[in-house]
């Protein structure tokens, strides 16, 4: 095992002094350019080293760290990845934008309900009596109609059996049948 961490210090050393010796060599400046076109082809033809495989110690030991490392104490009570302000900002956004739409509701239902009248259950009774007497009412209608249009068959059977009657015998039954339709209405419907 510890053959394998010292191969791995030392290859990240080597990588790491290669890099340091093109940053330095990056540094010197040329005045021709050709040279400098040349140096961007002779990288572009190097072979780039592979991704080192990593083991589960390795892996393990990183995570070791990163969970052991101290954070600010400001950062503490931060959300999950605490280093990471990003995620901060867009659970503030997000509560920025909710707060935006419940007022935007709000504001909207206060609109909506600008000129209602709520009911007062102090009248409640009194509707309730007001419904019964509509109903009553809507009731007698119906039941003069209904004795209307009887009246207007027995008066067209009593003339002929016929349903097509004179224009003179029509009109005899339709003003008759007003005024019993109109007395029917005025002194509540008798039963059949």
């Amino acid at each position: 095992m510890e053959k394998k961490r010292r191969k791995f210090d030392e290859e990240s050393t080597t990588s790491a002094e290669t890099d340091t010796s093109d940053d330095e060599s990056e540094g010197v400046e040329v005045d021709d350019e050709s040279s400098s076109d040349d140096s961007e082809i002779y990288r572009l033809g190097q072979k780039r080293s592979r991704p080192k495989k990593t083991t589960a110690e390795d892996f393990a030991g990183v995570m070791n760290r990163i969970l052991s490392s101290r954070t600010k104490a400001a950062d503490q009570n931060a959300p999950i990845l605490s280093r990471s302000k990003g995620i901060e900002r867009h659970i503030d956004q997000e509560k920025n934008e909710q707060r935006a739409r419940k007022a935007a509701a709000m504001e909207k239902k206060k609109l909506a309900s600008k000129d209602r009248v709520k009911t007062q259950f102090t009248t409640f009774e009194h509707e309730k009596r007001l419904s019964r007497i509509a109903t009553k009412g809507v009731v007698q209608l119906f039941n003069a109609i209904k004795i209307a249009q009887k009246t207007a068959e027995e008066a067209v059977e009593a003339a002929g059996g016929d349903s097509k009657l004179t224009v003179r015998q029509a009109k005899d039954v339709a003003s008759m049948s007003k005024k019993t339709f109109l007395d029917i209405l005025k002194t509540g419907a008798n039963k059949d």
